[in-house]
């Protein structure tokens, strides 16, 4: 149920799908869209749980330090992160649950995705 996973960096670029991407994408997404921005620093979520709604979500992942691969099993393959930039990350959140999201590289920091349904808790 991936339903648009890659990753937009600075340079716009779809390193996920090696497809260019206009500079200005970030800006042109619709506005029904959930952004959410993640931190990761020396292997470490900054938060243990993120929390969206069903639907597209776009995260802003910043890094500090290392390089590192992101995962949310099975809503993001497996993304890598370059170190000390922000990374955009674009999925679909298909159904209501709570996801895994795993690091590697750098660290093994976890944490977790609860993705609800609009108008819940």
């Amino acid at each position: 149920m991936l339903a648009g996973c890659g990753k937009g960096t600075e340079s716009g670029q779809d390193a996920g799908k090696g497809i260019p991407v206009s500079p200005g994408a970030k800006n042109e997404l619709p506005n029904d869209i959930q952004r959410v921005s993640v931190t990761i620093d020396r292997g470490t979520f900054d938060t243990a749980r993120y929390a969206v709604q069903t639907g597209a979500v776009q995260l802003a992942v910043t890094t500090h330090g290392s390089p590192y691969t992101l995962a949310i099993d099975p809503l993001v393959r497996p993304v890598e992160l370059p170190a000390d930039t922000t990374t955009r990350v674009g999925f679909t959140a298909p159904e209501a649950g709570e996801y895994a999201m795993k690091l590697t590289g750098g660290g093994g920091g976890t944490a977790t995705l609860n993705v609800r349904l609009p108008g819940t808790r």
